[in-house]
C-alpha cells in the first residue's frame, strides 16, 4: 500500500509548490487548503447470485444504502482563471450494514477507512465573488483500514465469523464545484459523484462464503463502494 501512496502524496506536494513568475504574471493562481464533509454510499445489487442463498435477501446479496465521512487537504492549479487541476488527499470512512435475520435488531456493519486521491480537471467561470465549476477526473482509492461490526446477536449466532476486507480501486468523479472568494481566500462547495470502475458486479467476486455448504460458519464482504456521493465544504487560500 505504501508503494501506492508515496507517488500520490509527491504528486501533491509537487503542485503545492510556489510558481511566482507564473503567478506574477496572472497564468497561473495556485490555491492550497482543507475540505471535509458527508455523503451517502451505494452497494448495487450484485449479479450471478449462486444457488446456496436461496434467493434469501442476506449477506449483502441485494442492494445496500450506506454513509461516509471525508475531510483532508487539496491543492489546485488554475491556467488563466478559467482551467483548474485539483489534487486531494482525503480520508474517508464509509459503513455499509445489513439486518440477516427478518424480526432481528442482529446487524452485520461493514467499515472501511481508506485514502482518497482524486486528480480532478477543472472546467471554470469566475465571476465576481464566486467561480464555477464542472469537474472530472480519475480517484484512486487505497485502503488503510477495514472492521466487521455486529450488533448482540441471537443466541444461535452468538460465534458468527463475519469479516471485513478490502482492495485498491479507481472511481470516475464528476461534480460540480462553487466556489465564493473574498480577497485570498476561497470556501469551496463541492458536489461529487464517484463511480467504482473496478468492483465487480459478480456476488461471489464481492463475498467469500467460509463453506457454502455450511453458511452458519460465515463469509468476508470484500468491501467496496459502487457509488460514492459527497458534499464537501471547506478554506482555501490562493497565491
Amino acid at each position: 500500500m505504501n508503494r501506492r501512496i508515496a507517488p500520490a502524496i509527491a504528486l501533491l506536494l509537487a503542485l503545492a509548490l510556489p510558481v511566482p513568475a507564473f503567478a506574477g504574471w496572472g497564468i497561473v493562481d495556485l490555491e492550497i487548503g482543507a475540505k471535509g464533509g458527508a455523503g451517502g454510499t451505494l452497494w448495487t445489487k450484485p449479479t450471478n447470485q449462486p444457488a446456496y442463498l436461496g434467493n434469501q435477501d442476506w449477506a449483502f446479496s441485494q442492494r445496500r444504502g450506506g454513509w461516509s465521512g471525508t475531510g483532508g487537504l487539496y491543492v489546485q492549479l488554475r491556467l488563466l482563471k478559467c482551467l483548474g487541476i485539483e489534487v486531494d488527499a482525503l480520508i474517508e470512512e464509509n459503513r455499509i450494514r445489513e439486518t440477516p435475520l427478518s424480526g432481528s435488531t442482529w446487524e452485520l456493519t461493514a467499515k472501511a477507512i481508506t485514502l482518497h486521491v482524486p486528480v480532478l480537471i477543472q472546467g471554470l467561470l469566475p465571476l465576481p465573488g464566486v467561480r464555477i465549476g464542472i469537474v472530472a477526473g480519475p480517484e484512486f482509492v487505497f485502503p488503510v483500514s477495514t472492521s466487521a461490526l455486529q450488533s448482540t446477536p441471537p443466541l444461535n449466532y452468538t460465534a458468527y465469523p463475519f469479516k471485513v476486507d478490502s482492495k485498491f480501486a479507481t472511481y470516475l468523479t464528476v461534480g460540480l464545484n462553487i466556489t465564493p472568494t473574498i480577497g485570498h481566500l476561497s470556501i469551496p462547495v463541492d458536489l461529487r459523484a464517484s463511480y467504482n470502475l473496478t468492483q465487480s458486479s459478480k456476488y461471489e467476486d464481492r463475498v467469500t462464503w467460509n463453506s457454502v455448504a455450511d453458511l452458519t460458519k460465515g463469509f468476508t464482504i470484500h468491501y467496496q463502494d459502487t457509488w460514492d456521493f459527497r458534499l464537501l465544504i471547506g478554506l482555501g487560500y490562493s497565491f
